[in-house]
C-alpha cells in the first residue's frame, strides 16, 4: 500500500495532537487535584455512606450588640471588626451547596457596607448595583438550591440600616420590632 505525503502528515498531526491532550491533561496544579480530593471526602451523605452530588458549605450566623447588626459568612470568615466589636456566633443560620450543579446553580456573596455595618447577601447579577452603593465583597458563600429545599426570609430593618436572613418563619413571620419582611430571597438546607 502507498502512503502519500499528507497521509504522513495527518499522522504527525494526529500524534501531536494525542500529545498534547494527554500532557494537558496531566497537567494540572496541586490545588485543583487538593479541592477535588477535599470535595470526594466531603462528598458523603447520611444515607449509608453513598457519595451524594455536591458538598455543602454551612453558613454561620452572628450578631453584634454593639452594632445590632447580623453578619452571615462561612466560619472560616469572621465579621469585621471580630471579636472586639461584640460578635457572638449564633450557629448554623443555613447550609447551601458548595459548588454549583443541577439545582443549584445560582452563587450567593456575602457583601458588608464599612460605612454602616451592613451584611448583605446578594447575587452575582447584583453586585455592580451593591457596589454602587458602597458595599464591598467579603465572600462567595455558595450555591442556592432549588425552591424544593428551605426557604430562607430576608428582612430589613431600616432605623439600623441591617439585613437578617431566616430559615425560621417564627422568628419574624411577617415582620415586626422594625423589621420589614422583603420575601424569600432564595432556598437552602
Amino acid at each position: 500500500m502507498h502512503r502519500t505525503k499528507n497521509y504522513y502528515n495527518y499522522e504527525k498531526l494526529l500524534f501531536a495532537s494525542i500529545c498534547a491532550l494527554t500532557i494537558y491533561s496531566c497537567d494540572r496544579d496541586n490545588s485543583e487535584i487538593q479541592v477535588q480530593n477535599e470535595t470526594k471526602l466531603n462528598n458523603k451523605s447520611d444515607k449509608g455512606g453513598e457519595a451524594s452530588k455536591t458538598w455543602e458549605k454551612v453558613i454561620t450566623r452572628y450578631y453584634s450588640n454593639k452594632l445590632m447588626k447580623h453578619y452571615f459568612g462561612s466560619p472560616n470568615h469572621l465579621p469585621p471588626g471580630f471579636p472586639s466589636l461584640g460578635w457572638r456566633d449564633e450557629g448554623t443560620a443555613f447550609i447551601l451547596a458548595g459548588e454549583s450543579g443541577l439545582g443549584h446553580i445560582d452563587p450567593l456573596y456575602s457583601m458588608t457596607h464599612p460605612g454602616n455595618g451592613d451584611n448583605i447577601i446578594i447575587f452575582a447579577h447584583d453586585i455592580p448595583a451593591v457596589v454602587a452603593q458602597g458595599y464591598q465583597q467579603t465572600e462567595l458563600i455558595g450555591y442556592a438550591y432549588g425552591s424544593d429545599a428551605t426557604p430562607v426570609y430576608r428582612y430589613y430593618r431600616p432605623s439600623k440600616h441591617g439585613h437578617l436572613y431566616t430559615t425560621n418563619w417564627n422568628e419574624l413571620g411577617a415582620g415586626g420590632n422594625g423589621w420589614v419582611y422583603e420575601g424569600i430571597f432564595f432556598y437552602a438546607k
